[in-house]
């Protein structure tokens, strides 16, 4: 159901916000701390916010003394951030979900090939799913000019399924959002 209510993240106020509520069940199964909400780029896309994966810190702000590049890319019909990253030369234009520990890639769309199969935990907020996946042979992907995610190994997807670069290929980088005019989700950067 939707409820309308008010909040307040950081410095931004949303006084008359519609909120989804749904069971958490299957999202606290999956995490080590009791999990009450998950906050949508619907609110923090007004808010500026770091998520720094090099120390495992996560802030409102952005940290002074970084150059921002951009993630290059386009946005989806909802209005989501598409970015255009590269891996052995090809592109690959990935949905960029930062609610996401898994990258997920077409498999005929990921140049090195198939490597094995694993167990996974897939989940979502309705249920979490223990399941074989095939997963990609490790290979670097560059996410902007210069900055590189070593040995990715990304599960592959159905057509069904959407692709998307998930918080493993951001390990060890900063991830930083802007709020921008023209768009309800702003920009992100990576930090170097």
């Amino acid at each position: 159901r939707i409820v309308v209510g008010s909040l307040q993240v950081g410095a931004v106020s949303a006084p008359e916000h519609p909120f989804l509520v749904v069971s958490l069940a299957a999202v606290r199964s999956m995490m080590a701390e009791p999990v009450d909400g998950i906050l949508g780029m619907d609110v923090l896309g007004a808010m500026a916010f770091t998520f720094d994966l090099k120390q495992e810190k996560y802030y409102w702000g952005v940290p002074e003394g970084l150059v921002l590049q951009p993630l290059y890319g386009t946005r989806d019909e909802n209005g989501r951030m598409m970015v255009r990253v590269h891996c052995e030369g090809r592109p690959l234009e990935l949905l960029l979900d930062t609610g996401s520990s898994i990258t997920r890639v077409y498999a005929d769309e990921w140049k090195p090939g198939a490597g094995g199969e694993a167990i996974g935990h897939m989940g979502n907020v309705d249920k979490a799913t223990r399941l074989k996946v095939v997963r990609g042979k490790a290979a670097d992907v560059e996410l902007v000019p210069g900055v590189v995610s070593r040995k990715l190994s990304p599960v592959f997807c159905s057509r069904d399924d959407r692709s998307m670069l998930g918080m493993d290929a951001l390990t060890g980088h900063v991830l930083i959002h802007l709020p921008g005019k023209g768009t309800p989700y702003g920009s992100f950067f990576l930090g170097r």
